[in-house]
């Protein structure tokens, strides 16, 4: 996206429907225009009819050889509607080799899977699944050990001892690419909240509900408005909590990030112009956004919890909003880009330390493939940070990609280095 590209994006904001029918339009003439992919020499690696999800989680275990997926039905996997179910399971090693169907599941999405992720360090997963009627999670822990937890969750915390818990049918309500077939749907005045949930025990721990929030600090545009928490993810040591707290107007949908101290409680709001896309941790105090500081001025942000600051970053050279995931040594972003003019997606891999940007991989992606049937790259590093796992539909089908960074491995941060920053 250019800057002009995205001066009109932003202007259409309030007019939702207006921007979608132009961009589809826009889209489709500039998928007519012939382009070439760029597919680098090394090593890249894709799986047709399989894909993750969302890019807060990571496919890789632990110790990196085991990678967690989606298999589509094969009868399915040229449609860009969602099919009525999906397999989850694990690759082992490489996703060029076996793949080992876990379970089957109706609760998932294309934008965020079935929230399929590994339980801390352990050989465990976990991912949500309708028990009959009733939307839950299972714990999968071995051959033929299926647990229950109760609740549909959306984060486990590192140590996989608790999951942070949304509600899911108000999430659907927002949009279906995040929906889940067969949840009622919500009261438009219920109160949204965000939950712990003890996965040994199943007992839950209110963290956050949108009237206190509300009430903290009111917008005018929340009166009579829909909301929702979403996108709650855990610091890297399980120190704090970020979540969105997000609300629908007749005209457009405005969101807020914010941090929670899971051993006081506290609640702290990371400014911005009322609106966040996306986000990452750095590490216990700073967070990476992708936000609005102030009307036409949206940009990669650093926001410092402890000290309340905020730092732009790679300004003038990431243009537009995208997917973030830091290396496990902090020096790498890896992001991706939305669909251009052309129907073309980047992946990008910028040097935090020597502010510079490099294209790893730029593809053509059906124009099919768009609005709520959209298939993001939401790229994920591998635990040495020498890899990115990311999904496309290149091919004409989604598929499961891996590809080697160029970089050599990384040290993560010591949990002293994570709590001194900022």
């Amino acid at each position: 996206m250019n800057t002009l590209e995205l001066v009109i994006n932003q202007s259409l904001e309030r007019h939702p429907l207006l921007k979608t029918c132009l961009k589809n339009t826009y889209q489709y003439l500039g998928s007519k225009i012939p382009r070439r992919n760029y597919i680098p020499d090394r090593t890249f690696l894709s799986r047709p009819g399989y894909y993750f999800g969302f890019h807060d989680l990571s496919p890789w275990s632990s110790r990196g050889d085991r990678i967690l997926a989606h298999r589509i039905p094969p009868a399915d996997r040229r449609m860009v509607q969602v099919p009525d179910y999906v397999e989850v399971g694990w690759f082992h090693g490489s996703i060029d080799g076996d793949f080992e169907p876990i379970d089957v599941t109706t609760a998932f999405n294309w934008q965020e899977g079935a929230r399929l992720q590994w339980v801390g360090d352990s050989e465990a997963v976990i991912y949500n699944r309708f028990n009959r009627d009733r939307l839950t999670s299972v714990l999968v822990d071995g051959p033929g050990v299926h647990t229950d937890v109760g609740r549909p969750i959306y984060t486990v915390d590192p140590r996989g001892r608790h999951a942070l818990a949304v509600d899911f049918a108000r999430l659907g309500r927002y949009s279906l690419a995040y929906s889940y077939r067969g949840l009622a749907r919500p009261s438009h005045n219920t109160d949204a909240t965000l939950d712990l949930v003890d996965l040994e025990t199943g007992t839950l721990r209110s963290l956050a509900n949108v009237s206190d929030i509300m009430q903290a600090d009111p917008r005018p545009t929340m009166d009579g408005a829909f909301h929702f928490l979403s996108h709650a993810t855990f610091s890297p040591l399980g120190t704090r909590v970020a979540f969105m707290h997000c609300w629908l107007t007749r005209n457009c949908r405005l969101s807020r990030l914010h941090a929670l101290d899971l051993e006081t409680g506290e609640i702290r709001l990371l400014r911005s112009n009322d609106w966040v896309s996306h986000y990452c941790w750095l590490d216990e105090r700073r967070i990476l956004t992708y936000d609005e500081a102030r009307v036409g001025r949206r940009g990669f942000r650093i926001h410092d919890i402890g000290s309340e600051t905020i730092e732009d970053m790679a300004r003038g050279q990431l243009i537009g909003d995208g997917h973030p995931w830091v290396s496990p040594g902090g020096r790498w972003l890896l992001v991706d880009t939305y669909p251009s003019r052309f129907m073309e997606q980047e992946l990008i891999l910028f040097d935090l330390l020597k502010n510079d940007k490099k294209t790893l991989f730029r593809a053509r992606i059906p124009f099919r493939f768009r609005n709520e049937h959209r298939c993001d790259f939401h790229p994920r590093m591998s635990p040495d940070g020498t890899k990115a796992c990311f999904d496309s539909a290149h091919e004409g089908v989604r598929s499961l990609c891996v590809l080697e960074l160029g970089v050599g491995p990384a040290a993560p941060k010591s949990p002293a280095e994570m709590e001194a920053v900022g």
